[in-house]
């Protein structure tokens, strides 16, 4: 009589250890993929939000500066109290005293209103170099006295880990003919 034959099913050690192998690279390199592209998400979001931060500080500055209005006493030159590279203090032609300054230190950008709260509020953050140039109304030479002053321009460049951003707005002063 003959023995029965016995077919044998499984698998061996060698082809379970090649396949957890081959599902340890794969897991890895997929891995590494997903890690990459969440870094890089992460690195485009934060960018992201640093040039919100400084298009809310230009629109923001630039709005406010459109409504400087002339002094009263001196229908030729805009009301304004501080003009230098680092701060820029004016009246609004609602009465309403405005001040925008940079602190280095800090390196934020603030605006208050004297007038109405004590407390300045926050434009940015993360400000790396800020300043205001004045030009007269030929577009090309700085302005000297209140009575030559047509252009405000803001320089802003913030930082976001080691990225640079910078931007540069211009705003052309209203009520130049004494217009109120």
């Amino acid at each position: 009589m003959r023995s029965p034959q016995c077919s044998e099913s499984g698998f061996t050690l060698f082809e379970v250890i090649l396949v957890l192998m081959l599902m340890g690279i794969v897991v890895t390199i997929s891995g590494l993929m997903l890690l990459q592209a969440y870094q890089a998400n992460d690195a485009v979001r934060n960018g992201w939000d640093t040039l919100g931060k400084s298009r809310y500080a230009s629109e923001r500055m630039l709005r406010e500066l459109r409504s400087v209005r002339r002094n009263p006493a001196d229908l030729t030159a805009y009301e304004v109290t501080t003009w230098s590279a680092s701060s820029f203090a004016f009246t609004r032609t609602d009465s309403t005293t405005v001040s925008i300054d940079y602190s280095d230190p800090s390196d934020k950008i603030e605006i208050s209103y004297p007038s109405l709260l004590a407390t300045p509020q926050l434009l940015a953050d993360q400000v790396t170099s800020f300043s205001f140039s004045y030009l007269q109304i030929n577009h090309a030479d700085a302005a000297t006295t209140l009575n030559n002053l047509a252009y405000v321009v803001i320089d802003i460049t913030l930082s976001d880990g080691g990225v640079i951003y910078q931007q540069q707005s211009e705003v052309n002063l209203r009520n130049r003919m004494g217009w109120n």
